[in-house]
């Protein structure tokens, strides 16, 4: 993802959740409390951490009651992921990053602030700097040390704010099916979607494969028809998703209608062929 910070026109469009955060939401809790974090996060202003959205904005964005949207940012604060700044009637809460939430030593941290910054280290300096690396806290870049990139999503506010002709929003038309896999999966391929680049997330990443039937005569032209054979999958662009679960889940975002196919022809049947042109969108199984 880009390190690109949005413009003052579109600031309050998108909002930038830390992946790694929603999965430990997601280990830890339910759907609803997963909806719930997207929610707050989706309140943050430029900086995409402080938020002034409480419990007030979880259930009118998630449709649940009082009581149990006070009790899922409960245990959001419980879990360490939502942290209350300031309390009152108008309260704020700071969202901090996956790696703020990694628990160093503070011997483990400062040997990786004299990492980061080039400085020569003890033995017993370097043995800390490895525990800090296995904690995911730093990494190793070339010939030094890195803080590890962030994860993150750019979802549009649309998701959680625009009303459908059901009365639903997006998100809670997802939630009907009550899966928490298409939720996690759902924001996984907003993360690896490059619009500039690929116009969606790259097919080889995930594709509908077709076969090419015998050619109708119609005058002068033949006219070529297709049939979907398969849905191809590269797992190691989906970590931490289980394949048993993963058609089902991608079956539930093409239902809430947040997912659409772009029928493409490419120059031959294999990995390294370039795209030609689109020549169509499928959604819920029409062009």
């Amino acid at each position: 993802m880009s390190d690109a910070r949005p413009t003052t026109d579109e600031t309050g469009r998108f909002f930038v959740p830390d992946c790694n955060v929603i999965e430990i939401v997601a280990k830890r809790g339910s759907l609803d409390h997963c909806a719930a974090y997207l929610t707050l996060v989706n309140g943050t202003g430029a900086d995409h951490r402080t938020t002034k959205w409480s419990s007030k904005a979880i259930k009118v964005h998630i449709g649940c009651r009082w009581t149990k949207a006070k009790s899922l940012l409960d245990d959001l604060i419980a879990w360490g992921v939502v942290i209350p700044i300031k309390s009152g009637n108008s309260p704020r809460y700071h969202l901090p990053t996956a790696r703020e939430l990694i628990a160093v030593t503070e011997a483990e941290g400062r040997a990786a602030e004299k990492a980061l910054s080039g400085k020569d280290m003890k033995r017993s300096q370097k043995a800390h700097l490895l525990k800090a690396e296995r904690k995911g806290f730093v990494e190793r870049h070339r010939e030094g040390w890195r803080i590890p990139r962030a994860r993150q999503a750019w979802l549009p506010a649309d998701l959680i704010e625009t009303i459908q002709s059901d009365g639903r929003t997006p998100l809670r038309t997802l939630m009907r099916s009550r899966s928490k896999e298409a939720l996690r999966l759902l924001i996984r391929l907003y993360e690896i979607q490059d619009l500039l680049a690929f116009g969606g997330v790259h097919w080889r990443a995930l594709r509908m494969e077709f076969d090419r039937l015998d050619p109708i005569r119609a005058g002068a032209f033949n006219v070529w028809q297709f049939r979907e054979t398969a849905r191809f999958v590269f797992w190691d662009q989906f970590p931490g998703i289980e394949q048993g679960e993963f058609l089902g889940a991608l079956e539930s975002i093409e239902d809430a209608g947040l997912l659409e196919w772009v029928m493409t022809l490419v120059e031959a049947d294999e990995d390294g062929a370039d795209a030609i042109f689109p020549i169509g969108v499928l959604q819920n199984g029409r062009l």
